[in-house]
């Protein structure tokens, strides 16, 4: 193993590896978990950024402020560096596992990033159905029926866009 972690070094050092420490902390999680007397612990990699206590952040879809953080010997720490692997609390729900990480500013701009992460997750997938929907019509099923009567792409967005729909709500709806 020390010959194994030398030669990283040497790499690192070789090929001038460097990460950004003067920016918002960006990351990946691990695991999350509920603690009994915690709360919701997630297990972050810092990528890119510094972390502090007191930070509001983006976990997934969900946000908190980092109430404690602990490094990988369970011990309390202020702040966190890149490729530190950190536990943290003060998460409102429990995120997935390989969630993107993203530290804010404020609780404001974090919100907004929910926002936006939600608004990408229920509209991909009826965007994504929309555009076969249109496939399917103009080069499958109904290609001589609709083409030769409607002859515009926008008709046959007008009808592929409601089934898209009826099609995604209910996954989106389920699957959340």
């Amino acid at each position: 193993i020390d010959d194994l972690l030398d030669a990283i070094l040497l790499q690192a050092e070789m090929l001038e590896l460097k990460a950004t420490y003067d920016c918002r902390a960006e990351g990946k999680l691990l695991e999350s978990r509920i603690d009994q007397g915690r709360g919701v612990v997630s297990s972050v990699v810092i990528q890119r950024g510094s972390l502090h206590q007191g930070d509001p952040f983006v976990a997934g879809i969900y946000s908190g402020r980092v109430r404690a953080m602990f490094d990988d010997r369970g011990r309390r720490i202020q702040e966190a560096g890149p490729s530190m692997p950190v536990a943290i609390t003060g998460i409102s729900e429990v995120p997935s596992a390989g969630d993107k990480f993203m530290a804010f500013e404020n609780d404001k701009k974090a919100k907004s990033q929910i926002f936006i992460t939600k608004f990408a997750r229920i509209y991909t997938p009826i965007i994504i159905l929309a555009a076969l929907c249109v496939f399917f019509i103009k080069y499958f099923a109904f290609e001589d029926l609709l083409i030769n009567s409607l002859n515009s792409m926008f008709s046959i967005l007008v009808i592929a866009c409601p089934c898209a729909l009826v099609i995604s709500i209910p996954l989106c709806y389920f699957s959340s």
